[in-house]
Protein backbone atom coordinates (compact mmCIF):
# COMPACT_ATOMS: atom_id res chain seq x y z
CA UNK A 1 0.00 0.00 0.00
CA UNK A 2 1.75 3.30 -0.76
CA UNK A 3 1.05 6.82 0.77
CA UNK A 4 -1.43 7.95 -1.61
CA UNK A 5 -3.78 4.94 -0.43
CA UNK A 6 -3.16 6.11 3.46
CA UNK A 7 -3.86 9.33 2.82
CA UNK A 8 -6.94 8.43 0.82
CA UNK A 9 -7.73 6.43 3.96
CA UNK A 10 -7.36 9.03 6.12
CA UNK A 11 -10.04 11.63 4.25
CA UNK A 12 -12.48 8.89 4.83
CA UNK A 13 -12.14 8.15 8.29
CA UNK A 14 -11.67 11.94 9.26
CA UNK A 15 -14.26 13.46 6.67
CA UNK A 16 -11.73 16.20 5.95
CA UNK A 17 -9.39 16.54 2.78
CA UNK A 18 -5.86 15.63 3.58
CA UNK A 19 -4.58 18.80 3.24
CA UNK A 20 -7.12 20.15 5.99
CA UNK A 21 -6.14 17.79 8.34
CA UNK A 22 -2.44 18.12 8.21
CA UNK A 23 -2.60 22.31 8.45
CA UNK A 24 -5.04 21.27 11.41
CA UNK A 25 -3.06 18.45 13.04
CA UNK A 26 0.45 19.08 11.83
CA UNK A 27 1.27 22.32 10.34
CA UNK A 28 -0.66 24.27 12.77
CA UNK A 29 0.68 22.76 15.91
CA UNK A 30 3.91 22.90 14.58
CA UNK A 31 4.03 26.81 14.10
CA UNK A 32 4.61 26.22 10.05
CA UNK A 33 2.64 28.99 8.57
CA UNK A 34 3.99 28.72 4.92
CA UNK A 35 3.21 25.37 3.90
CA UNK A 36 0.19 23.78 1.59
CA UNK A 37 -0.42 20.80 -0.70
CA UNK A 38 -1.79 24.25 -2.39
CA UNK A 39 0.88 26.86 -2.23
CA UNK A 40 -0.70 30.39 -2.03
CA UNK A 41 -0.26 33.46 -4.91
CA UNK A 42 2.43 34.36 -2.83
CA UNK A 43 4.04 30.59 -2.22
CA UNK A 44 4.38 30.20 -6.39
CA UNK A 45 5.87 33.45 -6.94
CA UNK A 46 8.77 32.20 -5.00
CA UNK A 47 8.82 28.88 -5.77
CA UNK A 48 11.82 27.18 -7.00
CA UNK A 49 11.92 25.77 -10.75
CA UNK A 50 12.47 22.38 -11.54
CA UNK A 51 15.83 22.02 -14.44
CA UNK A 52 16.84 18.86 -16.06
CA UNK A 53 20.03 18.38 -17.38
CA UNK A 54 20.75 17.79 -21.32
CA UNK A 55 22.83 14.73 -22.60
CA UNK A 56 25.24 17.94 -23.37
CA UNK A 57 25.12 18.66 -19.78
CA UNK A 58 23.20 22.08 -20.34
CA UNK A 59 20.15 22.78 -18.61
CA UNK A 60 16.91 23.26 -19.08
CA UNK A 61 13.63 24.06 -17.62
CA UNK A 62 11.07 21.72 -16.60
CA UNK A 63 7.27 21.99 -15.48
CA UNK A 64 6.82 20.66 -11.87
CA UNK A 65 5.83 16.74 -11.43
CA UNK A 66 2.45 17.80 -9.96
CA UNK A 67 1.27 20.26 -12.21
CA UNK A 68 -2.34 21.19 -11.22
CA UNK A 69 -1.91 21.75 -7.40
CA UNK A 70 0.13 24.85 -8.78
CA UNK A 71 -2.62 25.91 -11.81
CA UNK A 72 -5.83 25.32 -9.92
CA UNK A 73 -7.95 28.21 -8.73
CA UNK A 74 -9.38 28.13 -4.64
CA UNK A 75 -12.75 27.25 -5.42
CA UNK A 76 -11.80 24.14 -7.19
CA UNK A 77 -9.43 22.68 -4.23
CA UNK A 78 -11.79 20.32 -3.57
CA UNK A 79 -12.10 18.20 -6.57
CA UNK A 80 -8.23 17.95 -6.82
CA UNK A 81 -6.77 14.38 -5.45
CA UNK A 82 -4.60 15.76 -2.42
CA UNK A 83 -1.67 13.33 -3.20
CA UNK A 84 0.48 12.46 -0.01
CA UNK A 85 2.79 11.06 -2.35
CA UNK A 86 3.93 14.88 -3.39
CA UNK A 87 3.99 16.02 -0.39
CA UNK A 88 3.40 19.61 0.34
CA UNK A 89 5.08 23.20 -0.84
CA UNK A 90 6.98 24.89 1.57
CA UNK A 91 10.35 26.74 2.16
CA UNK A 92 13.11 24.61 3.09
CA UNK A 93 14.08 26.36 6.44
CA UNK A 94 10.51 24.90 7.11
CA UNK A 95 11.11 21.34 6.24
CA UNK A 96 14.30 21.62 7.95
CA UNK A 97 13.42 22.90 11.05
CA UNK A 98 13.07 21.23 14.46
CA UNK A 99 9.60 20.23 15.92
CA UNK A 100 9.89 20.89 19.35
CA UNK A 101 12.98 22.54 21.59
CA UNK A 102 14.80 20.46 23.44
CA UNK A 103 15.19 17.54 20.77
CA UNK A 104 18.36 16.67 18.92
Amino acid sequence: MNIDFAGLALERVTGQSLNDYCHKNIFEPLGLKNISMFPTADMKAKLALMHQRKADGSLIGRDHLLRKPLVVERADVKNVFNSAGAGAFSKPSDYARKPFRGLT
